[in-house]
């Protein structure tokens, strides 16, 4: 709620929780060796990684809030020349998020001694697809403002991965609007452009051997 992101955002609780000496479970890939046992207790199965959230993390989540969650909430959409392929684009999304541990995060304000990004093992993609090449000009058009209007008034629920969200309009054999909805408090717009260009690159099978199937260093790296 506002109530909590608020008391949040004025400072962490008193108290002197004690920290974890050494990672849990060998078994498991253990997150942030940093994190209280109390903490590490309460992850769920099927998270990789656990970091306390920073305040403009928090910040951010505040000012989206209620009827305020336009708010850092980001859609950007982009023209690509090239036919659509569903299953390529899903396996690209599939690449790109796996590769990307901010693409598989969500934000728990309430189960740990501090509010933490919880980077998740596997998340499905969230892809949506219409097909409009048999309409006409006009109706195509107004379907892409649709879009972009439910786009932007469809909140971004950051309890529940995934927090990105990519919507394809076909327009032609040889074109789909493509368009991606995350909220700002998991990318900046420098990244989010990134991401996007990485996935493009992917889907059109530039960077196969290169970037696209390489592992990044762990959030907690940098």
């Amino acid at each position: 709620t506002v109530a909590a992101l608020a008391q949040l955002l004025v400072g962490p609780a008193t108290g002197d929780p004690q920290v974890a000496p050494a990672r849990p479970d060998p078994g498991r890939s253990a997150p942030n060796d940093s994190l209280t046992l109390e903490d590490l207790a309460a992850l769920p199965d099927g998270v990789v990684e656990a970091y306390p959230m920073t305040s403009l993390q928090l910040g951010m989540l505040f000012h989206s809030e209620g009827a305020d969650h336009e708010t850092y909430h980001s859609v950007s959409t982009v023209l690509v020349h090239a036919p659509f392929d569903e299953a390529r684009m899903r396996r690209g999304i599939e690449r790109v998020m796996n590769r990307h541990e901010a693409l598989r995060s969500t934000f728990d304000l309430e189960n740990f001694t501090v509010p933490m990004q919880l980077v998740h093992d596997r998340v499905d993609p969230a892809l949506a697809v219409a097909d409009l090449a048999g309409k006409s000009t006009p109706d195509r058009a107004q379907a892409l403002q649709d879009r972009l209007e439910c786009e932007r008034s469809t909140p971004v629920d950051w309890t529940k991965a995934p927090l990105i969200r990519f919507c394809v309009d076909v327009l032609g054999p040889d074109s789909f609007q493509f368009t991606w909805t995350e909220h700002h408090a998991l990318l900046d717009g420098w990244s989010s452009n990134n991401v996007f260009t990485e996935l493009i690159s992917d889907y059109l099978g530039r960077e196969r051997a290169t970037s696209s199937d390489r592992s990044l260093p762990p959030l907690r790296d940098h």
